[in-house]
C-alpha cells in the first residue's frame, strides 16, 4: 500500500509584546504582593506570574485563550515577546 496526501493547513501568527513596564497587575482576587526571589539584594523583587493570554476582538469577546505550560515570572524591567501559533 501507498498513501499520497496533500493538505492545506493555514496558520495565523500573533507576536504578542509584554513591553518594559507594563502588564504589571493581575485580575486574581487573591493575588498578594511577595518577593520574586529570596535573595536580600534583589532590588526589583516586584513581579506577576504569566499563566494564560486571553486574545479579544473589537468588542472585547474572548476569541482565543493562550495557556502556558509553565508560569512565566514577569518583573517590572523585563519585556517579553509572546508567539503563539493558530491553524485552522
Amino acid at each position: 500500500m501507498s498513501f499520497k496526501g496533500e493538505q492545506d493547513i493555514h496558520i495565523l501568527t500573533f507576536n504578542l509584546p509584554s513591553q518594559v513596564g507594563l502588564f504589571n497587575s493581575s485580575s486574581n482576587p487573591q493575588y498578594k504582593l511577595l518577593s520574586a526571589s529570596f535573595d536580600r539584594n534583589d532590588r526589583n523583587s516586584k513581579f506577576v506570574y504569566i499563566t494564560d493570554i486571553n486574545i479579544h476582538d473589537d468588542n472585547l469577546n474572548v476569541i482565543m485563550k493562550v495557556n502556558l505550560a509553565q508560569p512565566i515570572t514577569k518583573r517590572i524591567d523585563e519585556g517579553f515577546l509572546f508567539k503563539v501559533k493558530q491553524d485552522f
